[in-house]
């Protein structure tokens, strides 16, 4: 059987399709974002554009060209983090979840980022089991549990932030 999902980088050409599932993202599990629906939807579709410029995100489309997941990897250049990726903005539609999709998808962007950083970073919401395990089982370890990092509305949210650390070559 053939992959139902075709995974690649976003471009600006894809704005418009990422603005939809992010939207779709903060308005349907706001807890699992610091960034606010509020905020975004009133963004400029040139703002997105920006953002598929100047980030690395992947998107997965279905058959019909689709997109149905996105997460995204920021790479500073800054010499004092540059040596630790952020994964962010992951985000699989409805349809997607629990197909490996994400599975896939994190180990593509690992797989990016591996030779430019050291490790690669994220946050997961206490409370989002699946991914907790997802994470797990691709070798992400709990580094802390930060309280109260999310708020919506007056309920707050705990985010456990993960690494995954790369091999690094050992000289002699």
């Amino acid at each position: 059987m053939s992959d139902p999902f075709t995974l690649r980088r976003l471009t600006a050409d894809d704005a418009e399709a990422f603005r939809e599932v992010r939207l779709e993202g903060l308005r349907l599990t706001p807890q699992a974002f610091t960034a606010a629906l509020s905020q975004e939807a009133i963004l400029p579709l040139e703002a997105f554009r920006e953002r598929m410029e100047t980030h690395h995100v992947l998107g997965a489309f279905d058959a019909d060209g689709r997109l149905q997941g996105v997460m995204g990897l920021h790479l500073s250049d800054s010499p004092r983090t540059g040596h630790i990726g952020q994964v962010w903005g992951v985000y699989l539609r409805e349809a997607a979840r629990g197909t490996g999709l994400a599975r896939r998808m994190l180990e593509q962007l690992a797989e990016t980022a591996r030779g430019r950083v050291e490790a690669l970073e994220l946050g997961v919401g206490v409370y989002n089991t699946p991914a907790r395990r997802l994470y797990a089982s691709l070798g992400f370890v709990e580094m802390a549990r930060l309280p109260r990092v999310v708020r919506v509305d007056e309920v707050y949210y705990d985010e456990i932030l993960m690494r995954l650390a790369f091999p690094t070559a050992q000289t002699p």
